[in-house]
């Protein structure tokens, strides 16, 4: 597959393999993971697929200590399932290791592979601080659905990658702790853009500023110690608020229509910022910004694929688009004015549907979120 187009070719098909294949020996099904529990192997479950005959009896090694019914009713208690009738399609059926096989056990010992090793991920998180985005009227803000799938994110991928991971924005009280709350966020409004200083998110637009230059510094920062520009990315976080009806999430990259130009902010306000004085204005050639549409538009196709793979809702027309349309067309400023080439906003649903704003408030949902995002980002460096 040529590396200048392996994502229009991705299909959901592709998109599983590719997951399935970051497992380190023959079977291509397992994946080796770790929780507060310790080690795993990690298998989703297919439909029509059952835990006793699909999981037990082909991947674990049954003895005259552990039956068949031992061993399913020690998966089933790993994977936090209490009835094996109910299990949903693509659900992660953990195995204790040490109830392998020895073929399979045998992947688990062989040396750890950390599939995004070398490549820099910058995440962040919309609004924050005083700008809590879209509210919801049951209690539910944009600023604070973006930060736990942000937080979710990161958490996978330090622990399973070995990406180096940056987050463009911090609360100060909660840290990067993620939240098993459905809804009713604290509102603490203690959020601080990671600038040197530290920016306390008080002014929506110079918070919105704040965020490229920082990004532009850490890509800087990247391409400095030998990271290659291809192996860079950035994804901004979103919830929508459009009419009831519409759903899904939404990816938007930067169409070089729309990049156009020079810009910078001055004035005492930024300029007391390392970021900004390091590079105040940004101006990007024809040829970068036709690059950066071009890979933005494959990590956002390899993204849509996994959602779908992950049955999570995409927008029914077009959800990948190369600008906003609201009374005007434009690309957002975390994009337009950001030099890493790949990178992405993504809006993870609306909520003002009902139906969105129910999985958004869901903090399992908020993890199939974060793990089909770090699926894309293993698909998406697999072909670079």
């Amino acid at each position: 597959m040529s590396r200048c187009r392996p994502v229009v070719l991705t299909t959901v098909a592709l998109c599983l393999a590719l997951i399935a294949g970051s497992a380190t020996g023959g079977s291509g099904e397992l994946s080796f993971r770790e929780d507060s529990q310790g080690e795993y192997a990690s298998y989703r479950l297919k439909r029509g697929e059952t835990v006793w005959t699909h999981v037990v009896r082909r991947f674990t090694s049954r003895t005259d200590d552990v039956s068949d019914a031992d061993a399913v009713t020690q998966v089933l208690a790993r994977s936090g399932i209490a009835d094996e009738r109910r299990i949903p399609d693509n659900a992660e059926i953990k195995i204790p290791v040490e109830l392998l096989a020895p073929e399979y056990r045998r992947e688990h010992d062989a040396p750890s592979s950390k599939p995004l090793a070398g490549v820099v991920v910058i995440l962040d998180a919309g609004h924050g601080g005083v700008d809590t985005g879209a509210r919801a009227r049951d209690g539910i803000y944009e600023d604070e659905i973006a930060y736990d799938i942000v937080c979710r994110a990161k958490r996978i991928l330090e622990e399973e990658t070995g990406a180096t991971v940056h987050v463009t924005i911090r609360d100060a009280s909660r840290g990067f702790a993620v939240t098993g709350k459905r809804s009713h966020f604290p509102r603490d409004r203690d959020e601080y853009i990671q600038t040197t200083p530290a920016y306390q998110n008080l002014d929506r637009t110079v918070g919105l500023h704040l965020r490229w230059y920082l990004a532009n510094s850490l890509y800087a920062r990247a391409l400095k110690s030998g990271t290659a520009s291809g192996r860079v990315v950035f994804t901004s976080f979103h919830a929508d608020d459009l009419a009831r009806t519409l759903r899904g999430a939404t990816m938007y990259i930067p169409g070089a229509r729309y990049c156009t130009g020079s810009y910078g902010k001055s004035g005492r306000r930024y300029r007391r910022f390392a970021e900004v004085r390091e590079r105040p204005t940004v101006a990007f050639t024809q040829r970068e910004r036709e690059r950066s549409e071009r890979v933005s538009h494959e990590f956002a196709e390899t993204f849509v694929a996994c959602l779908r793979s992950a049955r999570i809702k995409v927008f029914a027309t077009k959800p990948v688009r190369d600008h906003i349309v609201r009374r005007t067309s434009f690309v957002p400023a975390v994009l337009r004015y950001n030099a890493v080439p790949t990178k992405l906003l993504v809006e993870c649903g609306n909520l003002s549907n009902w139906r969105d704003r129910h999985n958004l408030a869901d903090p399992t949902f908020r993890e199939q979120f974060a793990r089909a995002y770090v699926d894309a980002l293993i698909s998406f460096m697999s072909t670079r």
